[in-house]
């Protein structure tokens, strides 16, 4: 697992600086973490070997390994938290524009609605081929986003899917290397959105997926 926020503070229930990752046992976890915790976020790892927090892994990992503070590699489905920070409320979501390699699921208190990706259809089990991450693996460790994998339709919008240039891409939502207004940027412009948002309802597909 890991988790990662820019300021940090993460801490186990003795009140001990929590580790950027570790070795997850099937069962319940819990963790503190301090009011105003932004742009924060909880992974699980994948394709890994090694055994233990120590493990090297082929989706999820962190550049120069997990302080609680670096995001991890691309291919990982995010849990992603605000606590406390906006007007004292609370925000979450899952997403799945770097990628997607578990089910995962949100489920909060007070009424507040629940996030979810994959609890109804694994993704991976449906997963395009165009889509496979790392890409020419012989075995599935994530579902990389369009833009992930470098990839676009050919007319913008329509026509077979041709190689992208992640820097002036459609289903990057980038042109010229500079990100372009939401509105400019259609869930028409990104490929197997369709597929992929009738089995994540309530997360993000693309950068942009605030307007569905």
């Amino acid at each position: 697992m890991g988790i990662a926020s820019p300021q940090g503070g993460t801490t186990k229930l003795d009140g001990s600086p929590h580790p950027g990752s570790w070795a997850q046992q099937p069962g319940t976890y819990t963790f503190y973490v301090p009011d105003g915790w932004a742009v924060g976020r909880v992974w699980a790892k994948s394709g890994c070997s090694g055994g233990g927090a120590g493990s090297t892994c082929l989706v999820g990992d962190c550049p120069g390994g997990c302080d609680g503070v670096k995001n991890g590699a691309a291919g990982a489905t995010l849990a992603e938290f605000t606590m406390n920070a906006y007007m004292n409320s609370d925000s979450y979501n899952i997403s799945i524009v770097d990628g997607y390699n578990f089910p995962m699921q949100i489920t909060a208190t007070a009424g507040c609605p629940t996030a979810s990706c994959g609890t109804t259809q694994d993704l991976l089990e449906v997963c395009d081929p165009s889509l496979i991450f790392p890409k020419g693996s012989d075995k599935i460790y994530s579902c990389n986003s369009a833009c992930g994998n470098a990839i676009q339709f050919q007319d913008g919008t329509s026509g077979q899917l041709v190689s992208a240039d992640i820097a002036d891409s459609p289903s990057c939502c980038v042109k010229n290397g500079v990100a372009v207004d939401h509105k400019d940027c259609p869930n028409t412009y990104i490929p197997f959105y369709k597929q992929m948002k009738s089995l994540c309802k309530t997360a993000y597909v693309y950068s942009d997926d605030d307007m569905y």
